[in-house]
């Protein structure tokens, strides 16, 4: 299954790709390069994936960039990171990273390495960083993304706010798309939302907050796809939601979105819950979703 869907995500991206040739345009040299990276690093995935099963014989030799004992995060002074931990706001050893996406620009000095910590655990300060050329114990520090302001009182649920995030995406056109599911630990804090920010300027360049009609109280949105079309301003969102087996579908121009559910979204129940060292998990669960992402 993992094999299918992996291959998937490749065959998507070459269409996406493919897509300048059949307007009947030659792809630029930056959409080419953003193409041809994004492919690669969900082939990198795929190989990954593949080398989990037996018959694999798949060797790597990837160079390590960046590594942690446990994650670090940015703060402007030793006593606003010892006050931190002392409230628990960050707990050391705890956030798992879960997505990492790198902006290349037109300059090696626009370069920009970005990664996702969701809030299903405590001690998670922030959910979107980007990775610094600074350490602290050998751990390169993360700084927030695009400041800290965004992740203060989030439980206000203000229009400058980021909750928890699971997946980000990048954009040709130099945008960093973020999936906010709204969820702490468990609990529904805020709705889901889809922001876009100039990677540049750190400026919000877009905000929607999907509608209470259309998501229900299980809905936890995961992944995030941008889908640009003949112009920047030509932009459809998919994302999808894992445990309520929907793919919501955001307009950007028309700052409209609705729901997308069909039966073959739902796992096939023979094959629906997972063995992981001797734990099952049901597909759709948190704890799943967790896994999954």
């Amino acid at each position: 299954m993992w094999k299918c869907l992996g291959l998937g995500v490749v065959f998507l991206l070459f269409l996406e790709n493919g897509e300048c040739y059949r307007r009947g345009r030659k792809p630029t040299v930056y959409e080419h390069t953003y193409y041809e990276e994004e492919g690669n690093k969900f082939l990198c995935l795929v190989l990954g994936l593949c080398a989990y099963f037996p018959s694999s014989q798949t060797k790597s030799n990837m160079k390590v960039i960046y590594k942690w004992s446990y994650l670090e995060y940015e703060y402007n002074t030793e006593t606003e990171r010892r006050a931190a931990i002392d409230s628990e706001e960050f707990i050391p050893g705890k956030g798992t990273p879960i997505d990492v996406n790198v902006f290349y620009g037109h300059h090696p000095s626009e370069k920009k390495m970005f990664v996702t910590i969701p809030r299903f655990q405590k001690g998670v300060p922030f959910s979107v960083g980007t990775v610094t050329n600074r350490t602290r114990n050998g751990n390169p520090i993360i700084a927030p993304f695009p400041s800290w302001d965004w992740y203060r009182n989030v439980e206000a649920c203000g229009p400058r706010r980021i909750v928890s995030v699971y997946r980000i995406a990048i954009d040709r056109c130099g945008r960093l798309w973020v999936l906010d599911n709204g969820v702490v630990l468990d609990k529904k804090v805020c709705q889901p939302q889809i922001l876009a920010f100039d990677i540049r300027t750190g400026r919000l360049a877009y905000r929607h907050e999907l509608s209470k009609d259309i998501t229900t109280d299980v809905t936890l949105m995961v992944t995030i796809m941008a889908d640009v079309r003949d112009s920047c301003d030509d932009v459809f969102i998919y994302s999808a939601d894992c445990q309520g087996n929907t793919i919501y579908v955001t307009d950007v121009n028309n700052d409209v979105s609705w729901a997308a559910k069909d039966k073959t979204m739902y796992p096939w129940p023979p094959y629906g819950t997972y063995n992981i060292l001797g734990r099952n998990e049901r597909s759709g669960s948190p704890q799943f979703c967790n896994i999954a992402s």
